[in-house]
């Protein structure tokens, strides 16, 4: 008599002697409602538009950066199309860049979909130090903020993140 028997596949082979698992499932990244209330962003919103009398309609940069968040067009694009890939805000499917970044908590929806993008594992473990520091650098360089080999981006990077720690300090 013939038995059939269906093993799992091991999540990660060790040895002969491996017992089989199931590969761990990873924590999930935080609702945008903790995010757009979280100490980081208070923190890089408080960064961005510090003296301005009213930060909506902020504008940076020469020009290219707008709102209480000083987001740049292509931040604003770079949102838009993960927004299309996972459909998390509809609303923002007519959302002009102008109008967004006018708009603090639609600004805040495009962070949260800019970091979805670009660090998913920072939105895992937000109130981490890692996490904010990936968060913060990533919001003020783009995309290849974090592995930049430009000293002089770097240490840009690392005087906008010191200004962003002082600021945490203060949050509670």
């Amino acid at each position: 008599m013939a038995l059939n028997v269906t093993l799992k596949v091991p999540y990660k082979k060790e040895g002969p002697n491996t017992i089989l698992k199931e590969k761990p499932e990873l924590p999930k990244p935080v609702s945008f409602e903790k995010f757009a209330n979280s100490k980081i962003v208070k923190a890089i919103t408080k960064k961005e538009t510090g003296g301005e009398r009213d930060p909506n309609i902020a504008v940076g940069d020469l020009g290219k950066a707008r709102g209480s968040l000083q987001i740049w067009e292509s931040y604003y694009q770079d949102a838009m199309e993960q927004n299309r890939k996972e459909n998390i805000f509809p609303e923002l499917e007519n959302v002009t860049y102008e109008k967004a970044t006018r708009n603090p908590n639609t600004s805040k929806k495009i962070m949260y979909l800019y970091m979805r993008r670009y660090t998913p594992d920072s939105l895992m473990f937000i109130d981490s130090m890692d996490s904010m520091e990936k968060i913060a650098k990533i919001h003020n360089g783009g995309p290849d903020a974090l592995i930049t080999k430009k000293q002089s981006k770097i240490s840009n990077l690392n005087n906008y993140f010191n200004g962003v720690l002082n600021i945490l300090k203060d949050i509670k």
